[in-house]
This record gives C-alpha cells, structure tokens and sequence, in this order.
C-alpha cells in the first residue's frame, strides 16, 4: 500500500475564526442529552436503582467494542508517518492546524479490500483517523479535494460531544430526533471540509468520491435533484437516516447559496416518527420491530393463559372449582381400583372358559382365577345369575362390589355397581352410572 502526493501545494490555512456549527446541532444535541438524562432517571425510579448497574457494564461492551475496532485497525491499515507518507502526513498535519485541532489526532491509511465501520475513532482519550486509499484514488491529483476529505474527518472530532457523554448514546434511538442529530452532525463536518478547502467545485468532488467514487451530474443535476424532497418516499428515507442527500450536502457547500429546499411531505413526518433511529436507516428500524414482536411473542406463549389461571371470585366456588381429594379419598380411590381390576380379570377368564368347555364355570377358581391384589379379599361367583361379587378389605372392608353379566351385540358386557354409601368420585369412571364394559 503506498499513496504520495506529490503536489505540496494548496495546504489549507489558519482560519481567522473556528468553524461554526451547522445551526440546531447545538439544541439537538441538548435535547438528546436531556432525553437520556430522563431515560436513567425513569430506569432508577422505576427499578429502585438496581437498573442503573447496567451502566458498568454497558461501558464495559463499549470498551470491548473499541479493543475490537482498534485490533482491527492496527491489523489492516498503516499509519501515516512521514517516513512512509510525507506529503501526506504533512497535508494532515497542516489540516489540523487550519481548523484549530487541539486533541492528539493519528492518522491511518486502510486498504482497497477492507472494510471499517467508523473512519473516525475514539479510543482511551485519543483520535484515529482513517482514510481510504480507494477514496484517495478517486481524487486523483486534486490537492484541494483531499484537504476536503481530511477536513471532514477532523470534523467529526472537532464537534465529537456525544463521544464523551457514553452514557447519553441512547438518546440516539429516539425517532426523528436521533437521525436529525447525525445529519446536523454531517453538516458540520462538511463546514470543517469546506474550510480546510476554501473551493466549493473540488469539495463537491469530495464529497462524490466519499460517496462511492462515481462523477456526480453536476450542480444542475443536483439542484433538479433537490427539487424531489418533498415527495412522500424521499422525505421518508431521509428523515430515517443518518446521512443526509448527497445534493443537499453540496448545495449547501455554495458560497453563492442556492434555492430553498421544498419542504418535506406531511406524511412523512408522523410515519417516521414511529421508526427508531438505527444506522441502517428504515430498514433497521423495521428489523427492530420485527425483533420486538418476535420477542413479545415467544414471552406471550410462555407467559401463562387467562383461562388457566382461576379468578378471586370463583376460585373457592365447589361449583366450577373441585377441592382436592383427601387422603381418605385417595385410599379409597385405590382400593376400588384394585377391585374392579380383580373383577374384570375374573370375567375375561369366566369368557375364556365358556369358549372353551361351552357352559359356565361353578366358581372362579374353576375359570382359573385366583384374586391377588392387596385390597381385594376374595371374588365369588353366582353361578346360578353369573354375577361376580368382589369383597374389598380396609378401608372400605366389608363393601362389596358387583359386575353382571348380560349380552349385548353378541357379546358379553359386564355391568359395574357399588353400594350407595360409596363415595362416587373415588369410584372407578366405568362404575359411575352403571356403565358396560
């Protein structure tokens, strides 16, 4: 990698003044410092101030988020020395004394093939800043268009205050508000350009090849462009992002000034007030809120339903509300259990004889049943009426229950009954009602 101007000439001057702001930057920045100020202060009442030790840990991912962005930087790009690059390094130099840089400000030059998210950088106190070799290119031998380009670099150091206020960046979500930030932002930096500059034709080329590289269609071209502002799509895509049209920025570079900007559609506004500021303009503010409603979803599938949680006033009603069954409700449950299992064991086995010997068995043990559950005293067979009785022991000792035979459909079914002194919840489902099985 290796770039040298070899033109010294056109190195920009010490301003008589410092370069002012673009207008509203100011009361912009004020009022997003306000907006963050309410945000931690809304975070510490409502989270009786446990919210606010998210803050540590915030600047710690600021803090990783830098170490990454610098390993990269000493990885890819090559510091402007003037060992290596004289005639640049001189030119920066003399930028930064033309636009009054107080703060200790490097200088790098990165590659064609790699890519960075920021050209200025703030790390431990100290300015980097990056410039493209694929930018210098497309200046070409225009000394006065790389002054632009450098001066615009140093001016996003030079009005950098939401740098130091880390804690304020989250003001920069706010709709509208946010993104008219970073353009005002841009604006003042494009003065910083036009000052290290002093020429509104090589700044326009500046800023074309800041853009992507390509010639531009003029000033005729872009004050026609200008004119489309006010259409709905356009004002919508600008107001959601953070750079401003290219046309805007070089109409206002003009010394001689230029037409009035039509104003934006009245539909834009409200809609974009709605779309979070985030760096990739619309687009990620509609991602966002598709991050949101996938979120809310998979919290509203594991939050529980309104049906299944009972209401305070019916709760305690023993009409739609069954209490739960009690330890002498459980005894029972199981022995019953146990008896219809018994029982229903003996008549499968009574079927199974009667194919056989075709008449009936005089008593279960005949059918080759012998009763073996823990809650079942004995199964008798009627052999006269084929009814089988079972005889339970504790806890409901003495309580018989009864299975009768009859056919239905060509089969045999077996009707269960209990004595009416048995609880009915703690009887089996297929002895409720006299059901056959």
């Amino acid at each position: 990698m290796d770039h040298r101007l070899s033109a010294r000439g056109d190195m920009p001057r010490l301003l008589d003044d410092p370069v002012e702001a673009y207008p509203g930057l100011k009361n912009r920045l004020a009022a997003l410092s306000m907006l963050s100020k309410l945000f931690w202060l809304a975070l510490w009442v409502l989270g009786s101030g446990l919210a606010l030790l998210v803050l540590p840990l915030l600047y710690v991912l600021a803090l990783a988020a830098h170490y990454y962005c610098m390993a990269r930087l000493h990885t890819r790009a090559s510091p402007v020395l003037p060992a290596r690059f004289p005639d640049l390094e001189a030119r920066f130099q003399a930028c930064c004394k033309a636009v009054r840089m107080t703060r200790a400000v490097d200088c790098y030059l990165i590659p064609h093939d790699a890519a960075l998210g920021r050209l200025t950088l703030r790390f431990l106190r100290r300015y980097r800043v990056v410039l493209r070799a694929d930018t210098l290119a497309a200046l070409g031998e225009d000394a006065r268009a790389l002054n632009f380009y450098i001066g615009h670099e140093l001016g996003h150091i030079g009005q950098d205050a939401m740098a130091r206020q880390w804690w304020a960046q989250v003001a920069l979500l706010a709709p509208l508000l946010g993104a008219a930030a970073m353009r005002a932002r841009h604006y003042t930096a494009d003065r910083f350009g036009l000052a290290c500059c002093r020429d509104a034709s090589s700044a326009m080329r500046a800023l074309e090849a800041m853009s992507g590289g390509e010639p531009g269609p003029g000033l005729a071209g872009y004050a026609a462009e200008a004119t489309r502002g006010g259409r709905f799509l356009v004002s919508l895509r600008e107001l959601c992002r953070d750079t401003p049209p290219l046309c805007k920025r070089v109409l206002r570079l003009r010394p001689e000034g230029h037409a009035p900007f039509p104003r934006r559609h009245p539909l834009a506004v409200p809609l974009a007030a709605l779309v979070p500021r985030t760096p990739f303009g619309m687009p990620g503010g509609l991602a966002l809120y598709c991050a949101l409603a996938v979120l809310l979803l998979a919290v509203g599938q594991l939050a529980p339903r309104r049906s299944d949680v009972p209401r305070a006033d019916t709760a305690t009603s023993p009409a739609k509300v069954e209490p739960a069954p009690s330890s002498t409700q459980r005894s029972d449950k199981l022995t019953l259990s146990q008896a219809y299992a018994s029982g229903m064991a003996a008549a499968d086995d009574i079927d199974l004889f009667i194919i056989r010997r075709q008449r009936a068995p005089m008593s279960v043990r005949e059918a080759g049943f012998i009763a073996s559950q823990e809650h079942v005293l004995g199964v008798v067979l009627e052999p006269t009426s084929g009814v089988l009785s079972v005889t339970m022991r504790e806890p409901l000792a003495g309580v018989k229950m009864t299975l009768a035979p009859h056919r239905q459909d060509g089969r045999t079914v077996w009707t269960c009954s209990l004595p009416p002194e048995v609880d009915a919840r703690a009887a089996p489902r297929e002895c409720r009602g006299g059901d056959a099985f």
